[in-house]
């Protein structure tokens, strides 16, 4: 009897992307970032490749992920053993901790390298970690996306959206490589590349043949998400949410009251600070989320504590890069330095951030406001300070959302 689609993806995820399974990586050059209203479409595509049809809704899923590949694949690449790097899965991050089965959408796995290439081209714009490293990848294999989307992603071939999303997220840490604004110094997690892996199925329709996942190689962090340590009272004594039997130990050290109001306010301080940097290079954000956030006490591998938690701003696919706009736009490019936190932020744009910040603070709460304008001030420096730039003479500050 055949397979059910859900039960070949059961599988298939246990044979690719479980603990123990290795995976073989190939560098690939992503197309710049495209598919947002902001970008345009790569030049050697049109609108009726990527648009869902009557008859594409017909195809198999598989028969699609199979038959569709990475933008700019270069199969001349993929046969060079030399430019491989092989690592081996230790943990699946992207699962429902209550059913274990995987989250639909970006795999996110844990991996320890085994091999690195042997051969690194000029052109590879990234960090190449070496054997032993714990690194992190994100897997954008269209046989794993959801089911069910939105009215507007409905029109989009599912391969399509997955290639999409992973160009939007390769030009956002490419350009903050090329600037030195990822890694330890920085907000933003070390690049360490764009690859592919060709990948087998257990379906019986396709034995024998192979198909290719576009993959984004970061740095891994020891860390715990910030959605998950916000503060609330119970019995008048103040508590941190969360599963504590799903922590890391960075996770149970913080909740044990690790991360005191002076620390929670240093993270956002660094988390702002890294932001405008990011702004300063053009890369834009809509807004940030909790849930892309991350917060760690240990560094080196997780050899030793950090004296101040490191935060990390995670997932890039929504940010915006303005050189590749279509037209270019560099709103802080006359701007001697990052823009002022002062003109970016306030209790609007904070309104996720604001109880992990300070419990008694609140959005549309005037105290608050003057609270956060003073912390900011306070935190910053003058506006007419050496290390910020508030505004260009003869220029607006511009209208760019958090």
């Amino acid at each position: 009897m055949a397979l059910s689609l859900d039960q070949v993806r059961i599988q298939d995820h246990d044979e690719l992307y479980s603990e123990g399974q290795t995976i073989e990586l190939t560098p690939h050059k992503a197309p710049k970032p495209w598919g947002w209203k902001w970008y345009p479409m790569p030049p050697d595509l049109t609108s009726d490749d990527i648009r869902q049809t009557d008859e594409s809704k017909r195809i198999p899923r598989m028969q699609q992920v199979f038959q569709d590949k990475p933008h700019n694949l270069d199969l001349e690449i993929q046969k060079d053993a030399m430019r491989k790097m092989k690592v081996e899965v230790l943990e699946v991050l992207s699962v429902n901790n209550r059913s274990g089965s995987f989250i639909p959408g970006t795999q996110k796995i844990k991996c320890r390298v085994l091999e690195v290439p042997s051969v690194i081209s000029s052109a590879d714009l990234q960090q190449t970690p070496v054997i032993g490293d714990v690194i992190f990848l994100k897997v954008y294999d269209a046989l794993f996306w959801p089911h069910h989307v939105n009215s507007v992603n409905s029109y989009i071939r599912l391969t399509a959206r997955a290639d999409m999303a992973m160009s939007d997220e390769v030009g956002a840490y490419q350009t903050l490589y090329n600037a030195g604004l990822t890694g330890p110094s920085s907000v933003a997690p070390q690049w360490l590349g764009c690859w592919t892996a060709e990948v087998p199925t257990t379906d019986p329709s396709f034995q024998g043949q192979t198909r290719f996942v576009g993959v984004i190689a970061l740095e891994f962090l020891d860390a715990i998400c910030l959605k998950d340590l916000w503060v609330t009272k119970q019995f008048r004594k103040p508590i941190y949410l969360g599963d504590s039997s799903k922590l890391t130990k960075d996770g149970r050290e913080i909740i044990e009251g690790q991360l005191d109001r002076a620390t929670r306010l240093g993270t956002i301080e660094d988390l702002l600070d890294g932001i405008v940097k990011q702004y300063k290079v053009n890369v834009t954000h809509e807004i940030i989320h909790p849930e892309n956030v991350l917060i760690s006490l240990r560094g080196g591998g997780g050899s030793r504590n950090l004296t101040r938690p490191r935060v990390s701003l995670v997932g890039y696919k929504n940010s915006v890069v303005g050189s590749f706009r279509e037209p270019p736009q560099d709103v802080f490019a006359k701007w001697p330095n990052p823009p002022h936190p002062f003109r970016r932020f306030n209790t609007q744009i904070l309104g996720h951030f604001l109880k992990y910040m300070d419990p008694k603070w609140k959005v549309n709460d005037p105290e608050t406001v003057l609270a956060v304008d003073k912390w900011l001030l306070k935190t910053f420096g003058s506006l007419d300070g050496d290390k910020y730039t508030s505004f260009v003479c003869g220029e607006a500050s511009p209208p760019i959302k958090l």
